[in-house]
């Protein structure tokens, strides 16, 4: 089958485009915005930036990090070691807490979408960070204990998930208020 066949059924069309107003909201155009303004690679748009973060991807991850405020400790390391995959290394010597750099907006802004989810078995829906929140410490508050405790949880969270995620979720602080407990410290819990 040619390209061409595909592209006749619609294959490769372009669904939506977002109208000028939505691109300059973008995320993606503040960070360009800001790194115009910070850290002197201006770009045309979107393609001139993804040049640029596979040409210079150290210098890229390392604007990453900057501007989204990676909480965390970036240590010593370079933002990029190593040439050729699966040889390199991005932020050696680096820790940091996933879970608390992906939940913060629950802190933050708590009602903004945070997922939103669909199934062919059950209804559409999403969850807000908040929501997320205390989903990750119930689970968490089920996983605390021992080692046999955890991967029960995490086999009963895999489980069930494909009805409701709801079902294994959130971290022993969060548990009793309902939030994430802020840490204060930056290595992973």
């Amino acid at each position: 089958m040619e390209a061409s066949d595909l592209t006749g059924r619609g294959y490769g069309a372009v669904l939506w485009e977002p109208d000028g107003k939505t691109v300059r909201n973008a995320r993606v155009t503040r960070f360009m915005n800001w790194l115009a303004a910070d850290r002197g690679p201006a770009f045309g748009g979107y393609e001139d930036l993804w040049r640029w973060s596979v040409t210079d991807p150290a210098a890229f991850w390392s604007a990453v990090w900057d501007y989204f405020e990676v909480l965390g400790d970036r240590g010593d390391g370079p933002a990029l070691a190593g040439e050729v995959m699966p040889d390199v290394r991005w932020f050696t010597g680096a820790t940091l807490n996933y879970a608390r750099n992906a939940l913060r907006t629950a802190w933050t802004d708590p009602d903004r979408t945070a997922i939103i989810f669909d199934s062919e078995r059950t209804r559409a829906g999403s969850l807000s960070y908040g929501d997320l929140a205390r989903e990750v410490a119930r689970v968490a508050a089920a996983c605390a204990g021992s080692a046999s405790a955890a991967a029960t949880g995490l086999r009963r969270c895999c489980r069930t998930s494909r009805r409701r995620s709801s079902a294994c979720w959130p971290p022993r602080a969060w548990a009793r208020s309902g939030r994430p407990a802020r840490r204060t410290s930056a290595r992973a819990a």
